[in-house]
């Protein structure tokens, strides 16, 4: 939830521009509108692997780069062992090796049902949606 807490210190403003020109079933509305049914924006992540670039300096201040796979596990990035080299091009090599021996399925699936909103405004989301919910029963 850390990634949630800096998007929302972030305070990002977004610009919706509406062309005049746009095409005859495309809406618009300058005031909220009500939308019928579950709100979903979902996330799909193809693979858990990750290739990285990373500079160490030692205890005598030489710069030396390293290239290697990270995989996603338990909620961080972790370095995958037999994926480390100080050459870019075996580098890729090996990362191909881990990609070819790991589990590429499409993993992860995260649905948000809302974000950022206020509490008035998060309460009366929650109501609209147990109304519906109970609506269809």
């Amino acid at each position: 939830m850390n990634w949630f807490k800096k998007l929302l210190a972030s305070k990002i403003s977004v610009n919706i521009t509406i062309v005049d020109n746009q095409p005859n079933d495309v809406k618009t509305s300058t005031t909220p509108q009500v939308i019928q049914g579950p709100i979903k924006v979902s996330h799909i992540r193809k693979s858990n692997f990750r290739f990285v670039h990373e500079e160490k300096t030692d205890h005598a201040g030489h710069t030396r780069s390293f290239y290697m796979t990270e995989e996603y596990k338990d909620g961080r990035w972790a370095f995958v062992s037999e994926s480390l080299a100080s050459d870019k091009e075996k580098a890729m090599a090996l990362h191909l090796k881990v990609l070819e021996k790991g589990n590429l399925e499409d993993s992860s699936t995260k649905t948000i049902f809302w974000e950022g909103l206020g509490i008035e405004e998060t309460k009366q989301w929650v109501a609209l949606q147990t109304k519906e919910e109970t609506c269809k029963q």
